[in-house]
Order: structure tokens, then C-alpha cells, then sequence
């Protein structure tokens, strides 16, 4: 028996509307980690520099989302605290603040908001060593935790 014959008759390559443009599990990638040997082939330094998932992790979301909530509260924080005679040190967000509030808000927002997604698609690079992006989003989640409490403390004095 020849291979051409030990072939199942249906074809698995056929469209069907449980695999077509409307099934939302397409939308979920299957790669959440490497899948072949061959693609621990991009070394930097004899260590593998990073790569690129479909799938991520829970718990990155939920740090992604603290995290604009976080930006969104030191916006808030800091137009009070200008309410309350403090001085914008950042050149950009002060220009935004006069031009109006509602650019400083929103270019606040989307500079942070690129930045996660820039460092999300790349979580699972390594940067330095055993330094990891995942680790710079923990890092920047603490930063703005450390500003907010910061903004509290001015608040609470002022």
C-alpha cells in the first residue's frame, strides 16, 4: 500500500464554519512558549535573548491593569496638587496641562498605555543578564506605587 493511499479521504485542510472567520478561539494564539528545538537558536551571549508568545499570562493583565489604574490616579493626584499651588516638573505633561487638561490626561494615558504594550510584547525577553522585561512592568507597577504614595503624602500636608 503506497502513502497516497493510506491517506484518509477527507481533506482536514477544509474550511468549515466551525474553523471560519467567526470562530473567536482563532483570536487566542496556541504559542505561549517555545515549541521546537531549533527555536532556541537566537542567542545572544550564549543565552536565549527572548521570544515572542500568542498567549500570556493571567497575572499579566491583572499588573497591566493595576498599572493604568495607577497612571490614572497620578493624573488625578497631580491636578489637585497643582490645584493646590504644586509645580508640573515634567516639561511635556506641564505644556499639556496649559494647553489643556484634557491632552494632559490623554497624552498621560497613551504614553503609558504604548509603553505596557511595548513591554507586554516583549515579556518574555531578557535584557540584562537574569533581568527580564517582566520584570521592568513589576518595577514600573512599583514606581507608580511609590509616586501615588508620594502624591499622598503632599496631599495630606498641603
Amino acid at each position: 500500500m503506497t502513502q497516497l493511499e493510506r491517506r484518509k479521504s477527507v481533506d482536514r485542510r477544509v474550511r468549515c464554519w466551525k474553523r471560519g472567520l467567526l470562530n473567536f478561539r482563532r483570536l487566542h494564539g496556541r504559542r505561549h512558549q517555545l515549541r521546537r528545538a531549533t527555536d532556541h537558536q537566537i542567542v545572544r551571549g550564549g543565552q536565549l535573548a527572548g521570544y515572542y508568545v500568542d498567549r500570556y499570562e493571567p497575572t499579566l493583565l491583572y499588573l497591566v491593569v493595576a498599572t493604568l489604574v495607577l497612571c490614572s490616579l497620578d493624573a488625578f493626584f497631580t491636578l489637585e496638587l497643582l490645584k493646590l499651588g504644586a509645580v508640573e516638573s515634567n516639561k511635556v505633561m506641564d505644556y499639556l496641562i496649559h494647553k489643556d487638561i484634557v491632552w494632559f490626561v490623554s497624552g498621560k494615558f497613551t504614553l503609558t498605555s504604548l509603553g505596557l504594550i511595548f513591554l507586554v510584547s516583549h515579556y518574555k525577553f531578557h535584557l540584562w543578564g537574569n533581568v527580564r522585561v517582566i520584570h521592568m512592568l513589576y518595577g514600573l507597577f512599583i514606581a507608580y506605587l511609590c509616586l501615588i504614595g508620594y502624591e499622598l503624602l503632599l496631599l495630606i500636608h498641603l
